[in-house]
């Protein structure tokens, strides 16, 4: 037999980039005005804000446009919740959480203030504590759903020196609490709602309520009904305008999910406080693992584990969060129905909503806030009685 020559093995095909969506006009023009801005801010000797705000409205293609960003540069992607990251996850777009960006954790003693390597106490009293990291490698970090970062946040943000592009939603309620104002007068717009987007019910229904009309249905994912389902279950998610709403469809949640007691494995809670010791932050959504002896482990929508958090159980049920608490206790609501403020910046595909206005909020922007929370299915409920 004649001898044959080795093959050559076979070379790994490169993987290469799935292709992105072409850039609308609108769009390129947002992508070089952004260039434009942030291309000083990377001299050491720039002096000023290396801050670059984009507001679109949803359907605008906000998402496309930061994948093109982390192709031209090396940039970072992060959101303030759990649930805004895994959505950008699942569009193709890696991203982290804030927290998860720029804080780290490590044992300290509370006894001498050491780490677990240098504490030579006796009793070392290890607790866990965060700081921030030593440096972000990335020349950009782009700050996803911006409207929610709050002026502390904003400040360790800055502080590392790297520019920031923070992108949210214009047409959204105003945050809670020390607002920045990051999409109060965006430097760059978007605001041409692309083809595609312009055919989904849910889109269509949120820009109309937008523009100031009443709540009407466009189709097979957006129904409109008086008064509440009988079965609460089947929703991922359900946002009301007030506190005492709140708690009641939390409760009835849970009767029907058939949950006994104070507390048990598999519940969803939100946190209504920043808690640096613990590395969690107001409006975190978790699934509890554990219920121990005044503590709680849980889970977050990144999948991050938080363990042996101390609790209040009264602030469970609660209407209003507990003002001036013990610093080392964590504040836990009840998750499954939670107010549209408390909901923004998260996305779930099946929602249901309970139309509750007030006067201390516009109606357009809490309805519009309320309605691009769904990704696949909203259910509007209007109060019973009205026309």
């Amino acid at each position: 037999m004649t001898p044959q020559p080795a093959q050559a093995p076979k070379a790994t095909p490169k993987k290469t980039a799935p292709k992105l969506p072409e850039l609308s006009p609108e769009q390129a023009a947002a992508m070089a005005e952004i260039q434009a801005r942030l291309a000083p801010m990377r001299a050491k000797k720039y002096r000023e804000r290396r801050l670059v705000t984009l507001g679109g409205w949803a359907g605008a293609g906000k998402t496309t446009l930061i994948a093109h960003m982390l192709r031209r540069t090396k940039a970072k992607v992060c959101a303030f919740t759990g649930k805004a990251a895994h959505v950008l996850n699942t569009k193709g777009v890696p991203a982290t959480t804030i927290h998860s960006l720029i804080y780290q954790c490590f044992q300290a003693c509370e006894n001498c203030g050491k780490g677990e390597d240098g504490c030579k106490c006796e009793s070392p009293a290890l607790k866990l504590r965060w700081s921030l990291v030593p440096a972000i490698d990335a020349e950009l970090v782009i700050v996803d759903e911006a409207s929610m970062v709050d002026r502390r946040l904003l400040d360790d943000l800055e502080s590392f020196g790297v520019p920031l592009l923070c992108v949210g939603d214009h047409g959204q309620l105003e945050p809670v609490g020390d607002d920045p104002g990051l999409m109060r007068a965006p430097d760059i717009r978007l605001e041409t709602i692309h083809r595609q987007a312009a055919g989904s019910p849910i889109i269509r229904f949120a820009h109309h309520v937008r523009q100031g009309h009443a709540a009407e249905s466009f189709g097979h994912e957006t129904e409109v009904m008086r008064g509440l389902p009988s079965d609460l279950r089947p929703y991922d998610a359900i946002l009301c305008g007030f506190n005492k709403t709140r708690v009641a469809v939390n409760a009835k949640v849970r009767r029907q999910l058939g949950f006994t007691g104070l507390l048990v494995k598999g519940e969803r809670v939100i946190c209504r406080r920043n808690n640096k010791e613990h590395g969690i932050f107001n409006g975190m959504l978790a699934t509890v693992e554990r219920v121990g002896e005044g503590t709680i482990d849980v889970v977050d929508d990144m999948g991050m584990r938080f363990k042996g958090l101390p609790f209040l159980p009264e602030q469970l049920d609660a209407e209003q969060v507990m003002k001036d608490p013990p610093k080392d206790v964590t504040l836990w609501m009840r998750g499954y129905c939670i107010t549209v403020h408390s909901g923004q910046g998260s996305e779930w595909e099946r929602v249901l909503v309970l139309e509750q206005l007030a006067k201390i909020w516009e109606p357009a922007r809490w309805r519009y806030t309320a309605a691009t929370r769904a990704s696949k299915m909203l259910t509007w409920c209007l109060p019973t009685g009205t026309r």
